[in-house]
């Protein structure tokens, strides 16, 4: 195995400055944002009249989440739309 010597004194092996493709493990990366992004928010239970701090930070980070959750989900079905266009397109 062929190894690059480094001035700090550290090795490292040619393989590892080769191009790998990481789309597998790029997706898992987002998908586990995307699962983060989906939580509902704590695990208090606050009535709807209940007008405490902790309970409308808990609704509103909820409902901020769950619209970025949404924007992106729209985001990626559209981007996969236009990608299935383009193919279309170039396949005629």
């Amino acid at each position: 195995m062929n190894t690059v010597s480094m001035s700090s004194g550290g090795v490292f092996s040619e393989e590892s400055f080769k191009v790998k493709s990481n789309y597998g493990q790029n997706a898992a990366i987002a998908g586990t944002g995307l699962a983060f992004m989906s939580s509902s928010g704590n695990n208090a239970r606050c009535p709807i009249n209940d007008m405490s701090l902790m309970c409308q930070l808990s609704r509103t980070v909820s409902i901020t989440s769950m619209i970025i959750y949404l924007i992106v989900v729209f985001s990626i079905l559209i981007y996969f739309l236009y990608m299935l266009y383009k193919y279309m397109k170039a396949k005629k």
